[in-house]
């Protein structure tokens, strides 16, 4: 059986099934109630990064699994038109990124009771 990433969004998002698709529940994932605890680094959008947060996820934590982070935590919500050239970007740590994972998941089960 093919391991699955901890920090892949469908592993500790509500789920919720949406005309027979099971689509993750992101405002109601605890996301919004985490506090960041170490410093931001910060990212400037390249001309390369557009439309493509996915490797930008790649760039900044060697994953693509956590464009969605990077999007939820500054506030992006379309890749198409959100994303410039010269737009700063906060940037968590690897630990908070952690810690999230992890708080998401106790969240999730306070949420969904699983």
């Amino acid at each position: 059986m093919p391991s699955v990433d901890k920090f892949s969004r469908s592993r500790y998002l509500p789920t919720n099934v949406i005309d027979s698709i099971n689509e993750c529940d992101l405002p109601y994932s605890g996301f919004h109630e985490y506090e960041f605890k170490d410093p931001f680094t910060f990212y400037t959008i390249k001309e390369t990064d557009i439309q493509r947060p996915d490797l930008l996820s790649v760039r900044l934590f060697q994953k693509p699994n956590y464009w969605w982070i990077l999007m939820k935590l500054n506030n992006i919500e379309d890749i198409w038109n959100d994303l410039e050239v010269g737009l700063v970007l906060s940037v968590p740590s690897d630990d908070d990124i952690q810690n999230l994972s992890i708080f998401m998941q106790e969240y999730k089960k306070r949420y969904t009771g699983t």
